[in-house]
């Protein structure tokens, strides 16, 4: 009983957890390195509870859209980064920033955009369906960026961390799904709704507990640096929601606005504060899952500076996504 609520009040305080879990993670630098290394743990346990929480009913709901969200993710995780690679290319850069920015524009939207879509006051259905099918193609669609990053060059390293990535992704789906079909879990009323989602909101601010341990590392041997990885965090993903909201603007009235062929409903203007939401906020952490640490490592830092346009999109967005 007394589980259950602690769990509703995470649910009602989610936000305030993830404070919490970002404060707690900058204050106690024990905490945060004892909390590192469970970080793949918890992301899968995220995975886990959202694919409980939509249940397979829900999965299968992502079929209507499904060729509009196919699309969507074609532009959003497989055209934006080779538009990107094209010029890095030619010019020959690399290093750490320009891995993370690929790495970002392949990404798949995290599994809490949907609540972000709720608190800009729009319809949480389609950035749960871009979700489902941004996931499910992420270890398609990072194959162009893994070939050109370093540490993962040859093809056996390629395949190999896209079938990582690929199992992670299913098994946390698919034992969400199980433990749903099971007739104590079948139903879920808004109580035990709200516990999924107080836990989910724990799981989030545990791992990133251990995400700012690299951030008080990189701290204290660069504070210039480290702003300079803020900056960059801020200007990817407030920058990608925002190309994306005028994009959208521009092409949708060109095309009538007309609801498309398997979207039901649901007209394509309606997309437009969801679909901006899912391309900024990409699930970059979910990496940590299947990339080598020769990767991942040098990540952390900024997979920790990421994640503070994500929690203050609601706060930032809203005057633009308004309108």
């Amino acid at each position: 009983m007394r589980l259950s609520l602690v769990l509703k009040l995470a649910a009602r305080q989610a936000r305030w957890v993830l404070v919490a879990g970002l404060v707690s993670g900058l204050l106690f630098q024990e905490l945060a390195d004892y909390t590192r290394p469970s970080i793949p743990v918890f992301i899968w346990l995220m995975l886990f509870l959202a694919s409980f929480r939509i249940g397979p009913h829900g999965l299968l709901s992502a079929a209507a859209g499904l060729k509009t969200h196919l699309w969507l993710t074609l532009g959003i995780q497989g055209i934006v980064p080779l538009l990107l690679l094209f010029p890095i290319v030619l010019a020959g850069w690399q290093g750490f920033w320009v891995s993370a920015v690929l790495l970002v524009a392949a990404a798949s939207p995290i599994s809490g955009s949907p609540s972000l879509v709720i608190m800009l006051g729009h319809n949480p259905a389609i950035a749960l369906r871009q979700l489902v099918v941004g996931t499910a193609l992420l270890p398609f669609t990072l194959l162009p960026v893994l070939f050109y990053l370093p540490g993962v060059s040859d093809v056996g390293a390629v395949f190999n961390a896209s079938v990582k990535l690929l199992v992670v992704i299913l098994s946390a789906a698919i034992a969400g799904c199980l433990l749903r079909l099971s007739p104590r879990w079948r139903q879920l009323d808004d109580d035990r709704l709200n516990q999924v989602d107080g836990l989910s909101a724990i799981f989030m601010a545990l791992a990133v507990i251990g995400l700012m341990s690299a951030i008080n590392e990189t701290f204290a041997q660069s504070p210039i640096y480290l702003m300079g990885l803020l900056v960059l965090a801020f200007v990817v993903n407030i920058g990608l929601q925002t190309i994306c909201w005028f994009v959208w603007g521009r092409v949708v009235p060109a095309m009538g606005s007309r609801p498309a062929s398997d979207t039901g409903a649901v007209a394509l203007t309606e997309y437009r504060v969801p679909v901006s939401v899912s391309a900024g906020n990409r699930n970059i952490a979910l990496y940590l899952t299947a990339l080598p640490a020769t990767v991942t490592e040098p990540l952390l830092a900024f997979i920790g500076c990421y994640q503070f346009p994500m929690y203050l999109t609601p706060l930032i967005m809203k005057r633009l996504y308004r309108h």
